[in-house]
């Protein structure tokens, strides 16, 4: 029989969702007061309460409130990670798929030239890293495969955070860089597992990638038929019943977490089901009181939660030794300048004008939280060593910082800028 939670490790997490949610709500009102997007002061919340301050001012406190025990990290992490489910199935609902249809070419262009740009220029920086950042300085194939992945990926948690705060989610620029994003995130995590394979296994497991990739088109498909239709006739049953919005909402709900286990079971990622799961169901399917619903507990509960349990592991007391901090520079450099010449050019190409794509480029920046995952991985390899882990994740919540910064700037019209900036500080 299994022995159930003890007392003090359910006391401790409850304790850390609250203090969690608290700082990451004040920090995110501090956002909006400055002109910025909430989700700027929510991925701060993890710097101010991890070992780069709270941590460093009071370790006691820091060692009482985040105890360093699998278990106890571990629930917090689950928890964490319903909130970038309800949020990408908020954002999913919010997609016009045809839309999306419309311009499946363009997201198409702008995800490739946005993952070649920055992966080219990732696989260089591996051969020219100083050795203490290494952790086998004669066998750099694997690391600068490695970290040309982590320089392509872009966040979807992010990005659809800020587009749904700034309203650019149902503008065409917004809907491309969303569509964008997630074939980049697919090729990721699809060039990931490659990655990995090949770290671990000295070759590339190319038949498994393939079979991932396969069941993933499979889904999409069924998703966007028979799962469409289905989801929207149970629905539409469902809201004329009583409690219905609470009946619509427990169905979506349930969709989003069976799609997300489907992507993870196939190897991606499970934020990509609930986006899909989202996108498949359509917002005209939802009553609108249902629709408010799944969006105040997405946004204002499980996503400031998720923002700030991503910063927990950056310890930035590891930036004292200036060899580090100057890699760190150089990795941000590269990581951002990479990306925003390649979706850039790409949406240039793809016939967007020149602020679409600069706004695209700037969006697409954003690594976030998937980035961070992505380091743990790394880590656990042992491809990484401490230090360059702790530049990885800097380069990821920097990036969102500035994308969440910048967006809405780079985005509005030069006669809607100052609206703009009025409209974010009001959220």
């Amino acid at each position: 029989m299994i022995a159930p939670l003890e007392g003090a490790v359910l006391l401790t997490l409850f304790v850390q969702l609250f203090v969690i949610l608290s700082v990451a709500l004040l920090l995110g009102r501090l956002a909006r007061m400055v002109g910025m997007p909430a989700v700027v002061g929510e991925l701060l919340t993890g710097v101010v309460l991890g070992p780069s301050l709270l941590g460093l001012v009071a370790p006691g406190v820091f060692g009482a409130l985040f105890p360093a025990t699998p278990e106890q990290f571990h629930l917090l992490e689950a928890i964490s990670w319903l909130g970038v489910v309800f949020l990408l199935l908020t954002t999913g609902l919010e997609m016009d798929i045809d839309r999306l249809r419309r311009r499946a070419g363009s997201a198409a262009l702008v995800s490739t030239t946005g993952v070649a740009v920055p992966f080219a220029l990732g696989l260089g920086v591996a051969w020219v890293l100083p050795g203490f950042l290494v952790v086998d300085a004669d066998d750099r194939l694997a690391l600068g495969l490695f970290l040309a992945t982590a320089m392509s990926i872009s966040a979807i948690p992010v990005i659809a955070r800020i587009l749904v705060e700034t309203g650019l989610a149902a503008r065409p620029v917004g809907q491309v860089m969303l569509a964008s994003a997630t074939l980049t995130d697919t090729a990721g995590w699809l060039l990931l597992s490659l990655v990995v394979g090949f770290a671990q296994f000295g070759q590339f497991d190319v038949d498994a990638a393939g079979l991932s990739l396969l069941a993933l088109a499979a889904f999409t498909a069924f998703a966007f038929t028979l799962g469409r239709r289905g989801t929207t006739a149970l629905l539409r049953r469902v809201g004329t019943a009583d409690g219905g919005v609470r009946g619509q909402v427990a169905l979506v709900a349930a969709f989003a977490l069976g799609s997300g286990a489907l992507t993870a079971a196939f190897g991606f990622e499970a934020t990509l089901g609930a986006l899909l799961a989202g996108v498949a169901v359509g917002r005209d399917a939802l009553d609108v009181e249902a629709r408010r619903v799944l969006e105040d507990v997405s946004l204002g509960v499980f996503a400031p939660l998720f923002f700030g349990t991503a910063g927990l592991r950056v310890d930035l007391t590891l930036l004292a030794n200036p060899a580090v901090a100057l890699a760190g520079v150089a990795l941000l450099l590269v990581a951002t300048v990479g990306k925003l010449v390649g979706v850039s050019g790409g949406a240039l190409v793809a016939g967007f004008d020149r602020r679409d794509a600069l706004a695209m480029g700037v969006g697409l920046n954003a690594r976030g939280a998937l980035e961070i995952v992505v380091a743990s991985i790394g880590l656990a390899i042992g491809l990484l060593t401490p230090a360059l882990y702790t530049i990885i994740v800097l380069v990821a919540i920097a990036t969102s910082i500035l994308a969440a910064a910048l967006l809405p700037v780079v985005a509005a019209k030069p006669e809607q800028r100052r609206v703009t900036g009025r409209r974010i500080r009001r959220t």
